[in-house]
């Protein structure tokens, strides 16, 4: 196989309990702000990836560098616990009342609702 099902396609989603978990489902984000990205030279990786990208050359903040990439940020961390890769995710909370504040770890990422 060389291409994903359609999510209609997929045998659980005749299941009464994804039925259920569907009709109750709203939507709590709407975007993604951010992504934080660890690196053992935060700076380098930066600039390797807007040089890659055709972008401006990444800005320094206090723990590494940042890009802008459309509407949203790319930080580069320094790697903690020799951990790289996708660290954190700011995800637009569409209830800003409740939701903007709150965070949460998935697959020892932190996900940022802002």
């Amino acid at each position: 196989m060389t291409e994903f099902l359609p999510r209609t396609g997929w045998f659980w989603d005749d299941l009464e309990t994804a039925r259920a978990a569907q009709a109750s489902r709203s939507t709590k984000v709407d975007n993604i702000v951010a992504v934080d990205v660890a690196a053992h030279d935060p700076g380098e990786m930066a600039a390797t990836w807007a040089a890659l990208i055709g972008i401006a050359p990444p800005a320094q903040t206090p723990d590494g560098a940042e890009i802008a990439f459309a509407s949203r940020t790319i930080r580069f961390v320094p790697a903690a616990c020799g951990r790289t890769g996708i660290v954190a995710i700011d995800m637009h909370a569409t209830d800003r009342e409740h939701g903007a504040g709150g965070q949460g770890e998935l697959c020892h990422t932190l996900i940022r609702f802002v």
